[in-house]
């Protein structure tokens, strides 16, 4: 599986979960085993800000444009089912493109 398809599945995962946690971040945060909803609840103290580089750097995807990206959507109020299909299309259109080459 590659990276984007981890990425895409992850998304689609944390979707599920958007609404039992009331946070896109810790919903994926928790699909990609950065955190879990019980560490925030019992230590909120020591919860910060979670990143969106640092949670796909956990999947270990070393990609700022992605990471950006996906942070910009989620602040912009984009679920994150809708997300992982802009980045599935994106990714077709890619190959569609180099394949006419």
């Amino acid at each position: 599986m590659s990276d984007t398809e981890y990425i895409i599945q992850a998304l689609r995962d944390a979707d599920k979960k958007v609404y039992s946690y009331q946070c896109p971040y810790l919903a994926l945060a928790e699909v990609v085993g950065y955190t879990s909803p019980y560490a925030v609840h019992s230590l909120p103290s020591s919860f910060t800000r979670l990143s969106m580089r640092k949670l796909l750097l956990t999947c270990g995807i070393n990609n700022r444009k992605l990471s950006r990206m996906i942070w910009l959507m989620v602040e912009n109020g984009r679920s994150l089912s809708w997300i992982a299909d802009y980045i599935e299309l994106r990714e077709t259109l890619k190959s569609i493109k180099a394949s006419l080459k």
